[in-house]
């Protein structure tokens, strides 16, 4: 009896271990597939008629909470909530024909309650000039704050880092 006590408490302490790794894994996976989802809704190839437009534009919205924050600088205005999200969206993509949008060394830190979480990552857009001449490419690194609504991670607020240029 003396030698199931202490195996037992090992097995559980290993077995509470892995959950807890495990849970905090999920979490840092379903971030991660938000934002290859967003850099393929963002992303556009060709022209792109105007029923595609809105339906990428409705499936990026559920990706951002309903009170979302985005700051990335001159040009764009700081945007504030869905509606003004939604428009600046389709606003953007409806002047340019083709863009690529990827992130890049993407660092994720979750909160210690597991609902909010920070990344950080550099994102770079691609795309033809207005002439159609050249690629233009654009990369920033970005600061993303997350919420976790009803198990599922939304994007809180993005601004921009700012780095010497």
């Amino acid at each position: 009896m003396k030698k199931i006590v202490p195996a037992l408490i090992l097995l559980l302490a290993g077995l509470f271990i892995i959950i807890f790794l495990s849970t905090r894994n999920r979490d840092e996976r379903q971030i991660r597939k938000s934002l290859i989802s967003l850099a393929s809704m963002v992303s556009k190839s060709g022209n792109e008629n105007e029923v595609m437009a809105l339906a990428n534009i409705q499936k990026i919205k559920t990706l951002f909470t309903r009170n979302c924050r985005i700051a990335v600088g001159a040009p764009i205005p700081e945007i504030r909530g869905h509606d003004m999200l939604m428009s600046t969206v389709y606003q953007a993509r409806k002047m340019v024909n083709k863009i690529d949008v990827d992130f890049y060394d993407i660092s994720i830190i979750i909160g210690d309650k597991q609902v909010t979480a920070r990344t950080t990552m550099t994102v770079k857009a691609t795309g033809p000039d207005s002439r159609g001449d050249k690629q233009v490419i654009e990369a920033r690194e970005i600061e993303m704050r997350w919420k976790k609504i009803e198990n599922r991670w939304k994007i809180a607020e993005v601004q921009v880092i700012r780095t010497l240029r």
